[in-house]
């Protein structure tokens, strides 16, 4: 994902290695959001205040949970008959056909009993 930074939020790492105590005075006191290092004219570090890296992991780790959540729940529904069972369904009769498949719909469609 490429993010834009603001030509004060990039410093070379010199410059961060020189001046160490005031950039992380200037993040405490909210004076800058985030510093981007750059080294060797590439993109490498990032500083940013501890509460923003802390709120960022928090919502990585609440997009985790829902993703968990989401695969579970469509795991959780899914009905899928063994191969003998299967063949089983396919030998049935017409009479007998449909309301299997309608009970199967049902399992798969209802919600979980707990």
């Amino acid at each position: 994902m490429a993010v834009a930074y603001k030509k004060d939020e990039l410093l070379s790492a010199s410059k961060v290695a020189r001046c160490f105590g005031e950039v992380l005075a200037d993040l405490s006191e909210k004076r800058r959001r985030r510093v981007a290092v750059v080294k060797n004219n590439h993109l490498d570090t990032i500083l940013l205040p501890v509460e923003e890296y802390e709120t960022m992991a928090e919502a990585l780790s609440l997009l985790e949970h829902l993703e968990i959540y989401r695969r579970n729940n469509a795991l959780r529904y899914s009905v899928t008959l063994p191969a003998d069972a299967a063949d089983d369904f396919r030998r049935l009769d017409g009479s007998l056909k449909q309301p299997v498949a309608k009970q199967l719909k049902k399992i798969e469609t209802s919600p979980p009993p707990w």
